[in-house]
């Protein structure tokens, strides 16, 4: 992989090592999620207009004039160091109709706490909350 193959998000950490591969939550996504930071970093593939139609927060980042808008050439990625890529990981799959990978149950409370603190960051609690007829 060279510097050409793998376009950051502006920030100073260079290219994504060849070694993590995205997992894709979108086959046919535009856009890498990289999210946690060292050995705890995973990418995910996922479809930038079902981000930006999921939440008027990841709207304005992507479609806005933030750093994390999409290049003019190259990959577009967005480094997310701050967030948990196994509590984002369900979002995402949620967002993007992949039910069968979200659990039926979560049984730790802390994760639960902390996939909803993700939700909530994103204005996205809308998005997951139950139906009134569950």
């Amino acid at each position: 992989m060279t510097m050409d193959d793998a376009q950051t998000s502006g920030d100073s950490s260079g290219p994504t090592p060849p070694h993590e591969d995205p997992i894709s939550i979108d086959p046919d996504g535009d856009l890498i999620l990289r999210v946690g930071v060292d050995f705890s970093r995973q990418q995910f593939k996922v479809c930038s207009s079902t981000m930006r139609r999921a939440s008027p927060v990841w709207k304005a980042m992507l479609f806005g004039p933030w750093k994390e808008a999409k290049p003019a050439a190259g990959t577009w990625i967005v480094d997310l160091p701050e967030d948990d890529a196994d509590r984002l990981r369900v979002l995402l799959d949620i967002l993007h109709g992949n039910f069968d990978a979200v659990p039926e149950k979560i049984d730790d409370v802390l994760h639960l706490a902390k996939t909803l603190d993700i939700a909530d960051k994103y204005d996205m609690i809308s998005r997951i909350r139950p139906t009134p007829d569950m």
